[in-house]
């Protein structure tokens, strides 16, 4: 994946650049599958380390961290049923329930 990534840069090498970053790719750099991440562009760093890094930093425990993911969906609910989100949202299939949650 990460050849390939640089493949932009190999091309502005000219030719020679090019000939040489194909010519160095192996089967596995082209066809191999990666599990996605999903990480910060500019660290690297997957979300679950970089939360687990802030709760410490910010001394936001676990069970904190489910009361107010709770919450959070609970009012999300609450907003959806009260219609909050009717001009936001499309319906699909003749629903606009959101897979029932």
């Amino acid at each position: 994946r990460q050849k390939l990534i640089e493949l932009p840069k190999a091309q502005k090498k000219g030719l020679p650049g090019l000939w040489k970053h194909l010519s160095s790719l192996k089967a596995k750099d082209v066809f191999q599958l990666e599990t996605p991440a999903i990480a910060n562009y500019t660290t690297g760093e997957v979300m679950g380390v970089s939360s687990d890094r802030l709760a410490a930093k910010f001394g936001v425990g676990r069970e904190d961290q489910d009361v107010f993911a709770k919450r959070s969906h609970d009012n999300a609910a609450a907003a959806h049923a009260e219609g909050f989100y009717r001009d936001e949202i499309v319906a699909y299939k003749g629903s606009s329930e959101e897979n029932g949650t």
